[in-house]
């Protein structure tokens, strides 16, 4: 089971939550001085249901119940609709989460929602969002700003040397460059989180192997120790019994598929 430090587990939620329809801040205090500063705070972009939800990441059960005592979660829909508890697998029930909370459950391959949030919709002041906009300027502008000023110099500077017609297609050519570098990174950090994923669910089904390999040794009478060749002399020998046909081919078809399993994927292990 994976051990998680509390930034790390909310950077993975943060990505979990990644959508081309939904905006995510990370860390970010959603007001003044003293008001309340979520992992993950993220807002659908929608007009009709926005719907702004906290998350706030637990790794411990001492730091769940005492934020849970004191009911710090309750300042938090002062900016959003609904809030939920993102945390290791097995660190609580949904039992232990307040009624109107949700649950998401990290596992050793992806998340889970354990339990439903009750959103409580309601005007979010002018001021906090305010506050998410500059906050989003800032992080992502600085880096901007720059690659956008050294091009407009280049721009001009091969305008004055070539003409504005070629300076205006150059710069449509960066244009479309950009949009084709940005696509190309959001294409590989989805193909990475995927091959993680699958990687994580065959280690998963390939640990159980073991389990499943002794209940077919049990169900065909074989001794613990029997070898591959055995069982499938088992097997072929039902497939000429009268009524073990049908059961025997299927027998077959999981024998070949857990071995062509381990053949061609024992290398992720």
């Amino acid at each position: 089971m994976t051990t998680w430090q509390h930034d790390e587990l909310a950077e993975d939620l943060a990505g979990h939550l990644t959508g081309p329809r939904r905006m995510i801040w990370r860390d970010l205090q959603l007001g003044p001085s003293g008001s309340p500063r979520p992992d993950v705070y993220t807002i659908e972009k929608s007009f009709v249901r926005p719907a702004p939800t906290a998350y706030e990441v637990k790794i411990s059960v001492s730091d769940f119940r005492a934020d849970v005592t004191a009911a710090k979660w309750h300042s938090y829909l002062d900016y959003a609709y609904s809030v939920v508890f993102a945390v290791p697998v097995g660190l609580v029930r949904p039992c232990d989460v307040p009624p109107q909370c949700g649950l998401l459950v990290r596992g050793d391959v992806v998340w889970r929602l354990a339990k439903r949030s009750t959103p409580v919709p309601q005007l979010i002041d002018q001021a906090a969002l305010l506050k998410l906009l500059i906050d989003g300027v800032e992080r992502e502008g600085p880096t901007w700003r720059a690659k956008h000023w050294r091009e407009t110099d280049y721009t001009r500077e091969f305008s004055r040397k070539f003409g504005h017609t070629a300076a205006r297609w150059v710069a449509d050519a960066a244009s479309v460059q950009r949009a084709f570098e940005d696509a190309e990174a959001q294409r590989a950090k989805i193909l990475n989180r995927a091959e993680d994923q699958a990687k994580g669910i065959l280690k998963h089904a390939l640990s159980e192997m073991p389990e499943k390999w002794a209940e077919l040794l049990a169900v065909l009478g074989l001794a613990a120790d029997a070898s591959r060749w055995d069982v499938e002399r088992e097997i072929r020998g039902l497939k000429t019994a009268r009524d073990g046909g049908e059961h025997a081919q299927a027998l077959g078809r999981v024998v070949n598929w857990m071995r062509r399993t381990v053949q061609e994927h024992e290398h992720l292990l």
